[in-house]
Formats: structure tokens, C-alpha cells, sequence
């Protein structure tokens, strides 16, 4: 192979390379790192509790929102009693480097809050940009949780509003073609609001799944904003 041919080759791979880095591509990569970024918090911030509860075991079960408790943790023991009504503590005094030790796991903690909110705005900028319609119906994350289970979003808009009802039931759903138990009725859809706060949870899926499906082709397609008008039909 001559080195001209050599370098057009190279050229073609590396264009070919770069159109299949497309905003679906991004967009799946970015929910599958926010995804990450939940299992990580969610284990430091345990791991984070339960060394603390050595510490002052009565602030640590009263405070049960994480970030309330993170921020919280800066202040010493005895200002937290105080400013807390804990006049009694069953908890061990940390020595110096003990506290150094939990505060380093505190500010880690902090920074990958920080860094997953980063990424949740990241990701509503794109959604609401690219596909407005979907993200009315669904929320940026339910909407690029989608985008990512199917693929694409060119896949997305090929399953029918059944299919879309029951993405991220995969689990359950070969749990019942396997042993026969009870087929799912919701996947991650169960999560959204409307389905959330509905009594009958599977109605509301399909009517959102329905909807969904109608925003999610309209985008695709580059149509009008009627997001508005397909959230309404909700009610």
C-alpha cells in the first residue's frame, strides 16, 4: 500500500470514527456515568454513616437527608450536639487524625455530589435542546434513561408504547418467560411522577408510555413543540 493511500485510509477511518460519535452516543454515556455516580454516592455516603455513627451515632440517624448530613459534618462534635439537642452522646471521641480520616471520605463524598449534579445539568441543557418533546413528557433523566436502554433514539421511536412501558423491566421480564411468575407492568417509567402518585400505577405507565412514544417520533423527526399540549393529556 503506497503512503498516499495509506494516509486516505487512515483519513476515512478517522471520519467515519468521528460521525459515530453522535449526541445519542453522548447522551447514553452520560446517563450510564450519572448512573455510576448514584451506586458510588450511595455506598460512600453508607460507608460515610456508619464511621460516623462511632462518632455521634444520635446526630447520624437524626439527619436523614445526605446532603443536609454532608454539609453538616464540618462542625465539630460538641457544636453538633448543641445546635442539635443532643445532650448525651454513646459515641467514641475521634482523635485527631481519626476526624482528619472521616473528613477526607466527607469531602470525596462532596465532590462526586458535586460532580453528578454537574452532569444532571449537563444532560437537561441536551435533552431540552435536542429533544424538547420527550423531555416535557418524561424529565431529562427518565428520557435519557430510555435513549439509553433502547440505543438510540432512532431505536426508540421503532418499539411500540408497550415496549417503551416496560424498558428497564428487562430483569423481570425474563424472570417471567423463565419461571412463569407474573409479567412487570413498568420499568423505570415507575419513577416518574405520574405513574409514582397514580393508583393504578400500570394504567398510568401506558398512558405515559403512549404519550411518550407520540414526543419522542416528533422529535426525531424535528416537528413542532407539543410537549405542553401531550403533558396535558396526561391529566
Amino acid at each position: 500500500m503506497s503512503k498516499e493511500l495509506y494516509q486516505k485510509a487512515i483519513s476515512f477511518t478517522k471520519k467515519k470514527i468521528k460521525e459515530s460519535i453522535t449526541l445519542d452516543y453522548y447522551i447514553v454515556q452520560l446517563v450510564a456515568s450519572i448512573e455510576d455516580l448514584d451506586t458510588i454516592s450511595n455506598k460512600m455516603i453508607k460507608r460515610l454513616r456508619d464511621w460516623y455513627e462511632l462518632h455521634l451515632p444520635e446526630f447520624s440517624r437524626q439527619v436523614t437527608d445526605h446532603k443536609v448530613f454532608l454539609r453538616e459534618l464540618k462542625f465539630a462534635k460538641k457544636e453538633l450536639m448543641k445546635k442539635n439537642g443532643i445532650k448525651i452522646s454513646m459515641g467514641a471521641d475521634f482523635s485527631e487524625q481519626e476526624l482528619k480520616s472521616l473528613q477526607n471520605l466527607r469531602n470525596a463524598t462532596l465532590e462526586i455530589f458535586k460532580l453528578r449534579e454537574e452532569q444532571q445539568k449537563e444532560l437537561e441543557k441536551l435533552m431540552e435542546k435536542h429533544y424538547p418533546n420527550l423531555t416535557t413528557l418524561s424529565g431529562s433523566l427518565i428520557g435519557g434513561k430510555l435513549i439509553k436502554i433502547a440505543g438510540s433514539m432512532k431505536k426508540l421511536i421503532e418499539f411500540p408504547a408497550s415496549t417503551i412501558q416496560l424498558l428497564g423491566a428487562e430483569k423481570a421480564l425474563f424472570r417471567h418467560l423463565k419461571t412463569g411468575k407474573k409479567p412487570p407492568k413498568y420499568g423505570i417509567l415507575l419513577s416518574h411522577p405520574f405513574v409514582a402518585e397514580s393508583k393504578d400505577k400500570s394504567k398510568a405507565a401506558r398512558k405515559l408510555a403512549d404519550k411518550i412514544s407520540i414526543a419522542a417520533k416528533v422529535d426525531y423527526f424535528k416537528g413542532e413543540f407539543i410537549g405542553d399540549k401531550l403533558k396535558a393529556q396526561l391529566k
